[in-house]
């Protein structure tokens, strides 16, 4: 017998087989994206923690300048969860305004963005704040969370960790 009708033959079984209704004795098998995702390696999505998402200083740092303008200073971060560490990045910005309040700058960065960490405690959350803007300072909050966690205030005013507070989202 040549091999010319074997191979015919064995690629019509194939051709058969590819062709067949998923599910019938010579159909293919079939599996769904998630057992074929979990398959290679992939897991599923984390969770987002209970603080992730963008938080500002509310209210800004006001002050009274020499020749009567305000100059408005505040921080802004936003924390990460990623395989149960939290993290981030924060921004101090400026704003300056006329005498009559008439914004003169507004939203100006200070320079570079510092790294957050942050930790969950019974209260609500401390976060570190490492190498923000220029002067590269460090500021730690001991915040404490609303029942809602849109709101955090500050538990320990004082040093560079001046704010009253932050709120999720923006003002």
């Amino acid at each position: 017998m040549s091999r010319t009708p074997i191979l015919a033959l064995a690629t019509l079984a194939l051709l058969a087989t590819a062709c067949a209704e998923p599910g019938t004795p010579f159909g293919p098998d079939t599996q769904g994206a998630a057992t074929v995702a979990n398959a290679k390696g992939a897991g599923t999505p984390e969770a987002a923690g209970p603080f992730d998402g963008l938080w500002v200083e509310s209210p800004t740092s006001r002050f009274r300048l020499p020749d009567g303008t305000f100059q408005e200073v505040w921080v802004e971060f936003t924390l990460v969860t990623s395989k149960g560490a939290i993290g981030g990045s924060a921004i101090r910005y400026v704003s300056y305004y006329a005498a009559d309040g008439t914004p003169v700058v507004v939203r100006r960065s200070l320079g570079t963005p510092g790294r957050v960490s942050a930790t969950i405690t019974a209260a609500g959350v401390d976060v570190g704040i490492t190498k923000l803007a220029e002067p590269k300072l460090t500021i730690g909050y001991q915040l404490a969370a609303n029942a809602e966690r849109t709101v955090l205030t500050n538990l320990r005013v004082g040093g560079t960790a001046t704010a009253v507070g932050f709120v999720r989202g923006g003002n």
